[in-house]
Parts: structure tokens; sequence; C-alpha cells
């Protein structure tokens, strides 16, 4: 069941912006490097320096690496309870909300 939620966020005092943000509430488990088949490993590991200390997760049958991700602060126009996001077009983008275990993620997709 996904879930459906709209979220107003002023961008400038005469300006309301509209996003529609879609989760299904998942919790989603954080891989590491090792944690992935050979062949997502042979796929990205040339472009990493150090793949050790990367983080992934599956979303949508993609592997998603979460240093893509950029951290929601009070500037973002997305609501504050998102940890991070990662812009997909103009007008989509990937959000990652952080479980209290550390270990476990949901993710969510906003479209203005």
């Amino acid at each position: 069941m996904l879930a459906n939620a709209t979220d107003e966020t002023a961008n400038t005092p005469n300006q309301k912006h509209k996003m529609n943000i879609t989760t299904n509430n998942k919790a989603r488990e954080i891989l590491s490097f090792f944690d992935l088949t050979e062949k997502e490993q042979d796929s990205i590991k040339d472009n990493y320096d150090s793949i050790k200390e990367s983080a992934f997760f599956r979303y949508r049958g993609d592997l998603y690496d979460l240093n893509d991700f950029m951290c929601n602060n009070q500037n973002s126009s997305l609501p504050s309870d998102w940890d991070g996001y990662c812009s997909d077009s103009f007008f989509s983008a990937l959000l990652v909300k952080y479980l209290d275990c550390g270990e476990e993620l949901i993710v969510g997709l906003a479209i203005s």
C-alpha cells in the first residue's frame, strides 16, 4: 500500500510550492559493498577510490549509493522529516529517511 502525502512549503514569501510524496513505508536494508551481488560489485567497483566506506540500498530494481544523496536542511523545499534527497529530474527526487536502528531506511519519491 502506497502512502501519498502533500506538503506545501514556502520557497519565497510570495510563492507556494506543492509537492507530492509517495512511499510504501517499507524498511530497506542499508548495504555495504560486500553485501552486493558479484555482478553489482563488478559494475561499480571502478567508480570508487575507497569502496569500503560506501553504503547502498535497492529501490524499484535499481541500486543507489547513499553518497549520491544530499542532506536535507532548512534551506531545502523538501519536508524536514526526510533526512536526504537525490534529484532524479528537475521535477522529482528520491528521498530517504533513516530509521532509528541506523541499518534501514524508508524511500520516498517526491514530485512537484
